[in-house]
């Protein structure tokens, strides 16, 4: 056996494994097929999917002969084991990608028509068998036809599709429907287009209004492949879509900062005109380059720093130049309703984050005023009467309810009269003005309390009343307790309110 043979492996597996690896979900190899139409420069695709079978047909340049080699290679079962790995290994490029999705799919049959500068092409596959017609019936592209199982997720493909080829700069059929075309950032607070955006190149900045990290998206041909996320970038928090099918480096990564400066500066400028939680946003996004890069050159002439009872806003430079020769005082803005004394001082209304900057990092002084107090309105004075009274009167109809449940000393158990006993001990020790004044009792009650306690003001020598509810799982857990030990009477104690 020859060292070839003994290494080799098995082809079809091998091909599987590439497919799985490369397009991970199996509804995914659809759209790779049409990203290898829009490789072939078709300017419109019409998509087929049904329970049988996916077709994909463009009016691009066609397959070229090195695809279709690659192609026949694969499915001959002629060709030696060694030709076939070499072929699946050219399928695992980025021109390849778009052969590799045609084995994705557990198909029993392939149908390939192809018209380029070099002619027509038809290739059949079935049964493990290849035949080859130098013509079809096509006039121009190609169109490749997976006839396919019945247990496939046709929603599932229908949907990826439309997401992936929502940003397609070319017309796309869907059974006959037109995939809408929608913007990649559309929910952002700026958007730029630069230069190389025109010539048909996207490449697109966006400032986000949420979240404090760069996300760049990978396109190519339109169609998203790859994403990844970095920390702020020179303090600049943006999101990115470029037409790139390469690496990005390091210069890549700094002419997206450069430009998101711009869009910062449009930003700060805009910034009395916006609503106020994205004022809220812009000044987070300002604040924190400032915070990271120490770059004053936004900062410096951001005009966020409200002045107290008044429309007029400040810069950094202005609240400076203010502070050299005044005091300031500020006041939270979220307690700007309330009413302060400003004696016709210089009062400014801050947020936190606003009072950080200032105060942290630009190292200005500040003086925040305290509210004056303002006596309570009448209304809730009474509400407050009433609502008390009304307590005290539902507790005082529990007290004359559970006066006739009294439970006699002689039906009480050993370690009930033990409880009791020392009850009474530890309050009259604990409380000169119940000693010797408090009369202890228990109770057979479903009331929704663990003890009452009746006060007599207008008779003090009338002894008070505390009633314990016998049968409330509390008490007999500390009827227990105290019985082991008299000192855990204290753990009862604040369960009763007399104190």
């Amino acid at each position: 056996m020859s060292n070839h043979n003994l290494f080799s492996i098995d082809v079809n597996s091998h091909l599987k494994k590439a497919a799985t690896h490369t397009f991970g979900s199996p509804s995914h190899y659809p759209v790779e097929l049409v990203r290898a139409a829009l490789i072939r420069k078709a300017s419109k695709i019409d998509i087929l999917i049904n329970h049988y079978k996916i077709c994909i047909q463009d009016n691009g340049s066609g397959l070229d002969i090195a695809s279709l080699e690659t192609l026949t290679t694969i499915l001959d079962p002629s060709k030696p084991a060694s030709q076939k790995e070499e072929a699946v290994e050219k399928m695992q490029t980025r021109n390849g990608f778009g052969l590799l999705a045609i084995f994705a799919s557990s198909s029993g049959e392939i149908l390939i028509e192809n018209v380029s500068s070099y002619g027509k092409t038809q290739i059949l596959f079935r049964n493990n068998l290849i035949k080859k017609n130098e013509s079809c019936t096509l006039n121009t592209g190609t169109r490749i036809t997976i006839f396919t199982r019945r247990n496939r997720n046709i929603s599932r493909e229908k949907e990826i599709l439309k997401i992936y080829c929502k940003s397609a700069q070319v017309d796309i059929l869907l059974n006959n429907h037109l995939i809408s075309k929608q913007p990649i950032f559309s929910h952002h607070l700026a958007l730029l287009k630069t230069d190389r955006s025109k010539n048909n190149i996207r490449e697109e900045i966006a400032i986000p209004k949420s979240g404090n990290l760069c996300i760049i998206r990978l396109y190519d041909m339109g169609i998203p492949y790859s994403y990844f996320s970095l920390p702020p970038q020179n303090g600049f928090v943006f999101d990115a879509a470029i037409e790139y099918s390469g690496e990005i480096t390091e210069n890549h990564i700094k002419y997206l900062t450069e430009h998101t400066y711009d869009l910062y500066k449009w930003l700060s400028y805009n910034y009395s005109s916006a609503s106020l939680h994205i004022k809220e946003r812009i000044e987070e996004l300002i604040f924190t380059h400032y915070r990271l890069s120490e770059d004053s050159s936004l900062i410096k002439d951001f005009s966020a720093f409200k002045k107290f009872n008044s429309e007029k806003t400040l810069t950094i430079s202005q609240i400076t130049n203010k502070a050299k020769s005044h005091t300031i005082f500020a006041v939270l803005k979220n307690k700007e309703y309330l009413t302060y004394n400003t004696d016709n001082r210089f009062v400014l209304s801050l947020t936190q984050n606003q009072g950080d900057i200032l105060m942290n990092l630009m190292h200005i002084p500040i003086t925040f005023l305290s509210p004056i107090f303002q006596r309570e309105k009448l209304f809730y004075k009474f509400y407050s009467f009433l609502k008390k009274s009304l307590k005290q009167i539902i507790f005082n109809l529990f007290i004359i309810i559970s006066n006739k449940k009294t439970i006699k000393p002689e039906h009480l158990s050993y370690s009930e009269k033990f409880f009791l006993n020392i009850l009474n001990k530890y309050i009259s020790k604990n409380n000169e003005s119940l000693f010797y004044n408090i009369t202890i009792n228990m109770i057979e009650s479903r009331l929704p309390f663990i003890s009452l306690y009746q006060k007599k003001y207008y008779k003090k020598s009338v002894k008070q009343k505390l009633l314990i509810k016998r049968n409330n799982p509390c008490v007999k857990k500390a009827i227990y307790a105290v019985g082991k030990d008299p000192e855990n009477i204290e753990l009862f104690i604040p369960l009763i309110s007399i104190f």
